[in-house]
C-alpha cells in the first residue's frame, strides 16, 4: 500500500511540477520587485561635494558660492524656492511667501510664476497631507454648521508654525527688507493671520480669496516686545461671485483690521468666483512691485 502511494506521487510530481514551477517564479519576481513604495517628495538641495583640503579663506568664499537650494525645511515646514525676475542667485532680495491652498501643493501653486521683478519666492507646503495634496488646517468654511472657533484655533496653530518658518527663512537667505506674505483661500486666511497676529514678522500682506475669522480679530496688532511697533499693509483681493468663501465676511474682516489701526485695502472683481483672475494677478504683481 506505502509502496503504491509513493509511486502515484512520483507520477504525480512529474506532471504538475512543469505547470507549478514557472508560477512560483513568477510569484518570486513579482515579490522580489515589490520594494517599499513612497510619495513624491520635494528636490533634494543642490550642495557641492567638499574638497580633501582647503583653507579657510576658500572655505569661506566656496560657502558663499555653493548652488542656491531648490528646497528648504526650516521650523518643521518644507518649501520649494524659486527665483523671479532673472534674479542673480546670491543677490540681496525680497522674500516673498506665498501659500497655496486646500487641496494643492507647492510644486503646482503658480500664484507668483510670473511676477516679472526680480525676489525670492518660497512656496511652503501644507502640514496635513491627503494623497498627494496638503492643507494647513481643518476647513469646513462652505459649511453652514462649521464651527468659527475650532477653525480659528486651526488657523492660528498654522500661522504660528508659518511665523516661525518666515524668521527662519529671513535669516537664511539675503533677503532685503522683511519679508511678504501671500496666499490663496487657505493661504489667503493665513495672510490676514499673520498680519494680525505676527505683524513683527512680515513687511505685508496680499491675501487673495481669504477673510479673518472673528475669534481672530481679537488682539490683531498686537506687536511683540521690542519690535518697531509699525502694523504691515494689507492689501485683499476677493471675487464678488465667490460661492465658497464669501465676499461679505472679508469685509468684515477689513472693517475690524482697520479698527485695529491696520491700514488695510479691499479690491472686489465683479463676477470672480473661487479663482484668480488675470486681473487680480495683474493687481497682485503690482502691488508686489510698489512696496519698499
Amino acid at each position: 500500500m506505502i509502496e503504491r502511494m509513493l509511486r502515484l506521487t512520483a507520477r504525480l510530481t512529474r506532471v504538475a511540477l512543469p505547470v507549478i514551477a514557472p508560477v512560483i517564479a513568477l510569484v518570486i519576481a513579482l515579490v522580489a520587485c515589490d520594494g517599499p513604495t513612497e510619495r513624491p517628495s520635494l528636490p533634494a538641495a543642490a550642495t557641492a561635494p567638499p574638497k580633501a583640503s582647503t583653507t579657510a579663506g576658500e572655505a569661506q568664499r566656496e560657502s558663499q558660492h555653493q548652488a542656491e537650494p531648490s528646497s528648504i525645511e526650516l521650523a518643521g515646514i518644507h518649501a520649494l524656492v524659486k527665483r523671479t525676475g532673472g534674479a542673480a542667485e546670491h543677490a540681496e532680495l525680497p522674500l516673498i511667501v506665498a501659500i497655496h491652498g486646500l487641496g494643492d501643493r507647492a510644486e503646482r501653486f503658480a500664484l507668483l510664476a510670473t511676477y516679472p521683478a526680480p525676489a525670492r519666492v518660497l512656496l511652503p507646503r501644507g502640514l496635513s497631507e491627503d494623497g498627494s495634496v496638503y492643507s494647513w488646517f481643518p476647513s469646513r468654511v462652505g459649511v453652514c454648521d462649521f464651527d468659527e472657533a475650532e477653525l480659528s484655533q486651526g488657523i492660528r496653530a498654522s500661522a504660528d508654525q508659518l511665523a516661525k518658518f518666515i524668521a527662519a527663512a529671513a535669516s537664511r537667505f539675503p533677503t532685503r527688507g522683511r519679508p511678504i506674505v501671500t496666499g490663496f483661500s487657505q493661504g489667503g486666511m493665513l495672510s490676514f493671520t499673520l498680519a494680525a497676529h505676527h505683524p513683527d514678522t512680515i513687511s505685508a500682506a496680499i491675501p487673495v480669496a481669504g477673510w479673518l475669522p472673528a475669534p481672530l480679530l481679537q488682539g490683531a496688532g498686537n506687536t511683540a516686545e521690542g519690535g518697531d511697533g509699525k502694523l504691515p499693509p494689507i492689501v485683499a483681493l476677493h471675487g464678488d461671485a465667490d460661492p465658497l468663501l464669501r465676499v461679505e465676511p472679508t469685509r468684515d474682516s477689513v472693517r475690524g483690521l482697520r479698527q485695529a489701526g491696520y491700514d488695510v485695502r479691499l479690491v472686489e472683481y465683479p463676477g470672480v468666483k473661487h479663482s484668480v483672475s488675470p486681473a487680480m494677478l495683474r493687481e497682485l504683481h503690482s502691488t508686489l512691485a510698489q512696496l519698499p
